[in-house]
C-alpha cells in the first residue's frame, strides 16, 4: 500500500487527542496538555501535537509517529489507521518483544553494597552538609541509610519491604551514583499517615528539606537519584498530591513542565536563588545569612508567605491536581 505526501500530511495533521477520544479512550485536560488515560503517563501538547509516554520514556510529534510508538504499528499501518483505514486499534495486537530469561534476570538483579562495621564517616560527612546527627541516626535506625565497605553513604530503595536499589554518595569526594541493578526505584521516608508526597532528586536534598521543615507531618518523602518521571507517576498514583522539590536549574524546570496541572512545585530554591535544598540548608546554617534574611521568627511561615507571592506571579501553572 502506497500513500501520497498529501495523504501522509493529512494523517499527521489529525489531532492526537481527537483520535484517541474517538476510539473510546478517556482524555482529560492537564494544563496545556491532554492526558490520555490507560498508557502509563501519556500526555499530548495540543498546540504542537508533541506527545510523551512516561511509562516508555518515549515521545515524538504527530499522530502517525504516535500510533507507531503506542501500538507498535509499522509506518503504513499507522498512516492507514490515522486515515480511518482498515487497521483498527481495538483489534490490533501490539508486537511486544519478550527479552530472553537471562536478560530479564540481569535487569532485575540488585547488588546490595556490603555494610561497613560502623557509620562514622557517613555521620561526619552528612553533618558537614548541614544535616543534624539526630536526623542521620533516625535514617540509620529505620534501615534507610548505612555506610558501605567503600565508605559511601548508601540510601536504600525498597519494594515490598525488600531492598531493590540504592543511591550512593561518596564521603571522601564528589562521587555519587547508584548501586548495580538499581532501576526506576526511589528512597522513601514516611512521616505519620501520608496525605501527600514530596519528591527530590537526591536523598541529601530530601534530608535537607526535613531539617528545614521538621514540623511537616503526614507526608511521604521520596528521592529519585536523578530525574525519573516514572517515580513521579507512581507517587501521583499512590498519594494523589505530589510536590516537586527538584533542583532549581534547566533540567529541573523541564521535569516540572511535564507535570504542570498535576503536581505542585516547591519554590524555595527559586526564592533564595540556590540550586537545591542542601545548598539552602547550608546557607541558613550560616549566621550572616540569617541576618541577611531578617532573623525570621518562624522559617517555615516566612517561606510559605514568600512562596505564595511567587506562585501568584511566576509559577501559577503549578497548581494542585
Amino acid at each position: 500500500m502506497m500513500f501520497t505526501k498529501e495523504q501522509i500530511d493529512e494523517a499527521n495533521s489529525r489531532p492526537i487527542a481527537d483520535y484517541f477520544s474517538s476510539r473510546g479512550y478517556k482524555c482529560e485536560r492537564a494544563g496545556r496538555e491532554t492526558h490520555i488515560r490507560g498508557f502509563g503517563g501519556f500526555f499530548v501538547k495540543d498546540s504542537t501535537q508533541e506527545y510523551f509516554i512516561h511509562s516508555k520514556q518515549e515521545g515524538g510529534r504527530g499522530l502517525v509517529s504516535c500510533l507507531m510508538k503506542v501500538f507498535d504499528m509499522d509506518f503504513k499501518q499507522a498512516v492507514a489507521e490515522a486515515l480511518d483505514g482498515a487497521v483498527m486499534v481495538r483489534s490490533y495486537q501490539p508486537q511486544i518483544r519478550t527479552p530472553p530469561a537471562t536478560e530479564q534476570e540481569e535487569k532485575k538483579q540488585f547488588e546490595l553494597p556490603e555494610h561497613c562495621a560502623d557509620n562514622n564517616k557517613v555521620r561526619t560527612y552528612l553533618s558537614g552538609r548541614g544535616i543534624s546527627y539526630g536526623l542521620i541516626d533516625e535514617f540509620i535506625k529505620k534501615g534507610i541509610l548505612f555506610q558501605d565497605n567503600r565508605n559511601n553513604a548508601v540510601f536504600l530503595h525498597f519494594k515490598n519491604g525488600v531492598p531493590c536499589g540504592a543511591e550512593l554518595h561518596g564521603t571522601g569526594g564528589r562521587f555519587k551514583g547508584v548501586a548495580a541493578g538499581t532501576g526506576r526505584t526511589y528512597t522513601e521516608y514516611i512521616c505519620g499517615k501520608p496525605e501527600k508526597a514530596y519528591l527530590f532528586e537526591s536523598s541529601i536534598d530530601m534530608m535537607s528539606y526535613l531539617e528545614l521543615h521538621r514540623s511537616t507531618d503526614n507526608s511521604a518523602f521520596a528521592a529519585m537519584a536523578g530525574l525519573k518521571p516514572s517515580v513521579a507517576e507512581a507517587l501521583i498514583e499512590k498519594y494523589g498530591r505530589v510536590i516537586l522539590c527538584v533542583d532549581n536549574d534547566e533540567k529541573g524546570d523541564e521535569f516540572c513542565q511535564r507535570f504542570i496541572g498535576r503536581c505542585e512545585r516547591n519554590t524555595e530554591c527559586k526564592l533564595y536563588k540556590v540550586k537545591d535544598h542542601n545548598e539552602l540548608l547550608q546557607k541558613i546554617r550560616q549566621e550572616n545569612y540569617r541576618s541577611k534574611i531578617g532573623r525570621m521568627g518562624t522559617w517555615a511561615d516566612k517561606t510559605i508567605q514568600k512562596a505564595e507571592r511567587l506562585n501568584k506571579q511566576e509559577v501559577s501553572l503549578y497548581g494542585r491536581r
